[in-house]
Protein backbone atom coordinates (compact mmCIF):
# COMPACT_ATOMS: atom_id res chain seq x y z
CA UNK A 1 0.00 0.00 0.00
CA UNK A 2 2.80 2.40 0.87
CA UNK A 3 4.62 1.61 -2.35
CA UNK A 4 1.50 2.19 -4.43
CA UNK A 5 1.18 5.60 -2.78
CA UNK A 6 4.89 6.29 -3.48
CA UNK A 7 5.56 6.90 0.20
CA UNK A 8 9.22 7.30 0.99
CA UNK A 9 10.97 5.77 3.98
CA UNK A 10 11.67 8.54 6.47
CA UNK A 11 8.85 10.81 5.29
CA UNK A 12 6.84 10.06 8.42
CA UNK A 13 4.44 12.98 8.03
CA UNK A 14 3.22 11.63 4.68
CA UNK A 15 2.78 8.14 6.11
CA UNK A 16 0.71 9.52 9.00
CA UNK A 17 -1.49 11.55 6.63
CA UNK A 18 -2.09 8.50 4.46
CA UNK A 19 -2.96 6.34 7.49
CA UNK A 20 -5.47 8.95 8.63
CA UNK A 21 -7.08 9.04 5.20
CA UNK A 22 -7.49 5.24 4.91
CA UNK A 23 -8.43 4.64 8.55
CA UNK A 24 -12.26 4.90 8.13
CA UNK A 25 -12.42 2.30 5.33
CA UNK A 26 -9.28 0.26 6.01
CA UNK A 27 -8.48 0.43 9.73
CA UNK A 28 -6.19 -2.62 9.54
CA UNK A 29 -4.06 -0.87 6.90
CA UNK A 30 -3.87 2.24 9.07
CA UNK A 31 -2.80 0.12 12.06
CA UNK A 32 -0.12 -1.57 9.96
CA UNK A 33 1.28 1.82 9.01
CA UNK A 34 1.16 3.07 12.62
CA UNK A 35 2.95 -0.09 13.75
CA UNK A 36 5.60 0.37 11.07
CA UNK A 37 6.22 3.99 12.06
CA UNK A 38 6.24 3.21 15.78
CA UNK A 39 8.82 0.47 15.28
CA UNK A 40 11.09 2.41 12.91
CA UNK A 41 10.92 6.08 13.97
CA UNK A 42 11.67 7.80 17.27
CA UNK A 43 9.25 10.06 19.13
CA UNK A 44 10.59 13.23 17.50
CA UNK A 45 9.93 11.80 14.04
CA UNK A 46 6.34 10.82 14.79
CA UNK A 47 6.93 7.45 16.44
CA UNK A 48 5.13 8.50 19.62
CA UNK A 49 2.16 9.88 17.67
CA UNK A 50 1.93 6.69 15.63
CA UNK A 51 1.99 4.57 18.78
CA UNK A 52 -0.85 6.55 20.34
CA UNK A 53 -2.91 6.20 17.17
CA UNK A 54 -2.16 2.48 17.00
CA UNK A 55 -3.23 1.85 20.59
CA UNK A 56 -6.33 4.02 20.11
CA UNK A 57 -7.36 2.12 16.96
CA UNK A 58 -6.81 -1.26 18.62
CA UNK A 59 -8.80 -0.32 21.70
CA UNK A 60 -11.70 1.13 19.75
CA UNK A 61 -12.00 -1.76 17.31
CA UNK A 62 -12.41 -4.69 19.67
CA UNK A 63 -8.71 -5.51 19.84
CA UNK A 64 -8.15 -4.68 23.50
CA UNK A 65 -6.25 -7.96 24.15
CA UNK A 66 -3.44 -6.74 21.88
CA UNK A 67 -3.15 -3.51 23.89
CA UNK A 68 -3.08 -5.61 27.06
CA UNK A 69 -0.25 -7.67 25.52
CA UNK A 70 1.74 -4.48 24.83
CA UNK A 71 1.46 -3.44 28.46
CA UNK A 72 1.88 -6.84 30.09
CA UNK A 73 5.02 -7.51 28.02
CA UNK A 74 6.28 -3.91 28.42
CA UNK A 75 6.65 -3.43 24.67
CA UNK A 76 5.85 0.28 24.60
CA UNK A 77 8.95 1.71 26.24
CA UNK A 78 8.68 5.28 27.49
CA UNK A 79 6.02 6.23 24.93
CA UNK A 80 3.27 4.53 26.93
CA UNK A 81 2.90 7.68 29.04
CA UNK A 82 0.83 9.40 26.37
CA UNK A 83 -2.36 7.36 26.62
CA UNK A 84 -5.47 9.50 26.20
CA UNK A 85 -8.24 9.45 28.81
CA UNK A 86 -10.84 7.77 26.59
CA UNK A 87 -8.52 4.88 25.70
CA UNK A 88 -7.30 4.51 29.28
CA UNK A 89 -10.90 4.35 30.55
CA UNK A 90 -11.83 1.75 27.94
CA UNK A 91 -8.75 -0.36 28.69
CA UNK A 92 -9.16 -0.13 32.47
CA UNK A 93 -12.76 -1.34 32.20
CA UNK A 94 -11.75 -4.19 29.88
CA UNK A 95 -8.90 -5.22 32.20
CA UNK A 96 -11.27 -5.34 35.17
CA UNK A 97 -13.66 -7.58 33.23
CA UNK A 98 -10.72 -9.88 32.51
CA UNK A 99 -9.67 -9.82 36.20
CA UNK A 100 -6.32 -8.30 35.20
CA UNK A 101 -6.14 -5.95 38.16
CA UNK A 102 -2.44 -5.29 37.55
CA UNK A 103 -3.16 -3.85 34.11
CA UNK A 104 -6.31 -2.05 35.27
CA UNK A 105 -4.18 -0.26 37.87
CA UNK A 106 -1.75 0.83 35.14
CA UNK A 107 -4.52 2.18 32.89
CA UNK A 108 -6.25 3.91 35.82
CA UNK A 109 -3.07 5.90 36.44
CA UNK A 110 -3.46 7.59 33.04
CA UNK A 111 -7.03 8.78 33.69
CA UNK A 112 -6.85 12.41 34.78
CA UNK A 113 -10.46 12.96 35.88
CA UNK A 114 -13.33 10.68 36.97
CA UNK A 115 -15.04 8.90 34.05
CA UNK A 116 -18.47 10.22 33.12
CA UNK A 117 -21.18 9.68 35.73
CA UNK A 118 -18.71 8.92 38.53
CA UNK A 119 -18.17 11.09 41.58
CA UNK A 120 -14.63 11.78 42.73
CA UNK A 121 -15.00 9.37 45.66
CA UNK A 122 -16.42 6.59 43.48
CA UNK A 123 -13.46 6.98 41.17
CA UNK A 124 -10.95 7.01 44.04
CA UNK A 125 -12.57 3.93 45.56
CA UNK A 126 -12.34 2.04 42.26
CA UNK A 127 -8.70 3.04 41.90
CA UNK A 128 -7.91 2.10 45.50
CA UNK A 129 -9.55 -1.32 45.37
CA UNK A 130 -7.97 -2.06 41.99
CA UNK A 131 -4.54 -1.26 43.41
CA UNK A 132 -5.19 -3.50 46.42
CA UNK A 133 -6.29 -6.40 44.20
CA UNK A 134 -3.29 -5.76 41.92
CA UNK A 135 -0.94 -6.28 44.86
CA UNK A 136 -0.20 -2.58 45.35
CA UNK A 137 -1.90 -2.29 48.74
CA UNK A 138 0.18 0.68 49.91
CA UNK A 139 -0.76 2.66 46.79
CA UNK A 140 -4.45 1.87 47.26
CA UNK A 141 -4.41 2.88 50.92
CA UNK A 142 -2.54 6.12 50.17
CA UNK A 143 -5.17 7.16 47.60
CA UNK A 144 -7.90 7.13 50.25
CA UNK A 145 -5.78 8.45 53.13
CA UNK A 146 -4.85 11.51 51.06
CA UNK A 147 -8.49 12.01 50.09
CA UNK A 148 -9.62 11.84 53.72
CA UNK A 149 -7.02 14.43 54.68
CA UNK A 150 -8.28 16.80 51.98
CA UNK A 151 -12.00 16.68 52.75
CA UNK A 152 -13.72 18.24 55.76
CA UNK A 153 -16.82 16.06 56.04
CA UNK A 154 -17.74 12.46 55.37
CA UNK A 155 -21.30 11.11 55.20
CA UNK A 156 -22.38 7.62 56.40
CA UNK A 157 -22.53 6.11 52.92
CA UNK A 158 -19.05 7.39 52.05
CA UNK A 159 -17.74 6.09 55.37
CA UNK A 160 -19.17 2.61 54.73
CA UNK A 161 -17.56 2.41 51.31
CA UNK A 162 -14.17 3.58 52.55
CA UNK A 163 -14.34 1.06 55.38
CA UNK A 164 -14.81 -1.72 52.82
CA UNK A 165 -11.34 -0.98 51.49
CA UNK A 166 -9.98 -1.11 55.04
CA UNK A 167 -11.59 -4.54 55.44
CA UNK A 168 -9.92 -5.63 52.17
CA UNK A 169 -6.60 -4.63 53.70
CA UNK A 170 -7.36 -6.63 56.84
CA UNK A 171 -8.23 -9.71 54.77
CA UNK A 172 -4.79 -9.64 53.12
CA UNK A 173 -3.10 -9.05 56.49
CA UNK A 174 -2.03 -5.49 55.72
CA UNK A 175 -3.18 -4.34 59.14
CA UNK A 176 -0.56 -1.59 59.15
CA UNK A 177 -2.24 0.03 56.14
CA UNK A 178 -5.72 -0.60 57.52
CA UNK A 179 -4.69 1.27 60.69
CA UNK A 180 -3.48 4.23 58.61
CA UNK A 181 -6.86 4.34 56.91
CA UNK A 182 -8.75 3.97 60.21
CA UNK A 183 -6.72 6.82 61.73
CA UNK A 184 -7.51 9.07 58.76
CA UNK A 185 -11.21 8.28 59.27
CA UNK A 186 -10.92 8.94 63.02
CA UNK A 187 -9.79 12.52 62.33
CA UNK A 188 -13.33 13.31 61.10
CA UNK A 189 -16.45 14.10 63.11
CA UNK A 190 -18.15 10.75 63.71
CA UNK A 191 -21.25 9.75 65.60
CA UNK A 192 -20.81 7.86 68.86
CA UNK A 193 -21.89 4.65 67.15
CA UNK A 194 -19.50 5.14 64.21
CA UNK A 195 -16.58 5.84 66.54
CA UNK A 196 -17.46 2.79 68.62
CA UNK A 197 -17.33 0.57 65.52
CA UNK A 198 -14.12 2.23 64.35
CA UNK A 199 -12.41 1.48 67.67
CA UNK A 200 -13.41 -2.17 67.34
CA UNK A 201 -11.92 -2.52 63.85
CA UNK A 202 -8.80 -0.67 64.91
CA UNK A 203 -8.48 -3.19 67.73
CA UNK A 204 -8.78 -6.02 65.21
CA UNK A 205 -5.85 -4.64 63.24
CA UNK A 206 -3.76 -4.00 66.35
CA UNK A 207 -4.33 -7.65 67.27
CA UNK A 208 -3.38 -8.65 63.73
CA UNK A 209 -0.13 -6.72 64.15
CA UNK A 210 0.57 -8.61 67.37
CA UNK A 211 -0.03 -5.62 69.66
CA UNK A 212 -2.15 -7.40 72.26
CA UNK A 213 -2.15 -4.66 74.92
CA UNK A 214 -3.15 -1.94 72.44
CA UNK A 215 -5.82 -4.21 70.96
CA UNK A 216 -7.29 -4.91 74.40
CA UNK A 217 -7.39 -1.20 75.21
CA UNK A 218 -9.23 -0.36 71.99
CA UNK A 219 -11.71 -3.22 72.44
CA UNK A 220 -12.53 -1.94 75.92
CA UNK A 221 -12.97 1.61 74.64
CA UNK A 222 -15.32 0.26 71.98
CA UNK A 223 -17.25 -1.71 74.62
CA UNK A 224 -18.04 1.36 76.73
CA UNK A 225 -19.97 3.22 74.06
CA UNK A 226 -21.62 5.89 76.24
CA UNK A 227 -22.35 3.51 79.09
CA UNK A 228 -23.78 0.75 76.89
CA UNK A 229 -21.05 -1.76 77.64
CA UNK A 230 -23.60 -4.47 78.50
CA UNK A 231 -25.35 -4.42 75.12
CA UNK A 232 -24.48 -7.12 72.57
CA UNK A 233 -21.78 -4.99 70.97
CA UNK A 234 -20.24 -4.17 74.33
CA UNK A 235 -20.25 -7.80 75.43
CA UNK A 236 -18.62 -8.90 72.17
CA UNK A 237 -15.95 -6.18 72.42
CA UNK A 238 -15.14 -7.10 76.03
CA UNK A 239 -14.90 -10.77 75.07
CA UNK A 240 -12.43 -9.86 72.30
CA UNK A 241 -10.52 -7.70 74.78
CA UNK A 242 -10.15 -10.66 77.13
CA UNK A 243 -8.95 -12.82 74.24
CA UNK A 244 -6.33 -10.17 73.39
CA UNK A 245 -5.22 -10.04 77.04
CA UNK A 246 -4.79 -13.80 77.02
CA UNK A 247 -2.82 -13.67 73.79
CA UNK A 248 -0.54 -11.03 75.32
CA UNK A 249 0.02 -13.00 78.51
CA UNK A 250 -2.04 -10.68 80.74
CA UNK A 251 -3.78 -13.63 82.37
CA UNK A 252 -5.09 -11.95 85.51
CA UNK A 253 -6.62 -9.07 83.54
CA UNK A 254 -8.17 -11.61 81.17
CA UNK A 255 -9.57 -13.65 84.08
CA UNK A 256 -11.19 -10.55 85.62
CA UNK A 257 -12.70 -9.54 82.28
CA UNK A 258 -14.08 -13.02 81.54
CA UNK A 259 -15.48 -13.27 85.09
CA UNK A 260 -17.20 -9.92 84.70
CA UNK A 261 -18.72 -11.07 81.43
CA UNK A 262 -19.96 -14.29 83.01
CA UNK A 263 -21.92 -12.28 85.59
CA UNK A 264 -23.85 -10.29 82.98
CA UNK A 265 -24.05 -12.56 79.91
CA UNK A 266 -27.53 -14.00 79.31
CA UNK A 267 -26.88 -16.09 76.20
CA UNK A 268 -26.09 -19.67 77.23
CA UNK A 269 -23.80 -20.24 74.25
CA UNK A 270 -21.75 -17.19 75.17
CA UNK A 271 -21.65 -18.27 78.82
CA UNK A 272 -20.27 -21.65 77.74
CA UNK A 273 -17.56 -19.90 75.68
CA UNK A 274 -16.60 -17.79 78.68
CA UNK A 275 -16.35 -20.83 80.96
CA UNK A 276 -14.14 -22.53 78.38
CA UNK A 277 -11.89 -19.49 78.24
CA UNK A 278 -11.61 -19.44 82.03
CA UNK A 279 -10.60 -23.11 82.01
CA UNK A 280 -7.98 -22.40 79.37
CA UNK A 281 -6.65 -19.54 81.48
CA UNK A 282 -6.24 -21.82 84.48
CA UNK A 283 -4.22 -24.22 82.34
CA UNK A 284 -2.05 -21.43 80.92
CA UNK A 285 -1.38 -20.00 84.37
CA UNK A 286 -0.50 -23.44 85.74
CA UNK A 287 1.96 -24.02 82.90
CA UNK A 288 3.55 -20.60 83.47
CA UNK A 289 4.16 -21.39 87.15
CA UNK A 290 6.23 -24.49 86.35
Amino acid sequence: MANRQHLLVGDTASWLRFAKDVSPDHPSVARAIYAHIASSADDGEGGGEALVKLVRSLAKNGLEPIVMMFYSQKRLGSADTILTDDVAIRMAAFSLRENRFDLAAIFNAYIRSPPGGMSELEWLLRRARTEVFAGNASVGARILVEHLRRIKEIDPEQLDRIMQVAFDLQIIDRHDLALELFQAVAAHDLTAGQRRELLFWMAESQAGEGHAAKAAELYLRSAKGQGQDHDSWGLSARFQAADAMTEGGFYEDARMTYSGLLRVAQNEKRRLQIRQRLQQLKLLQAVDKR
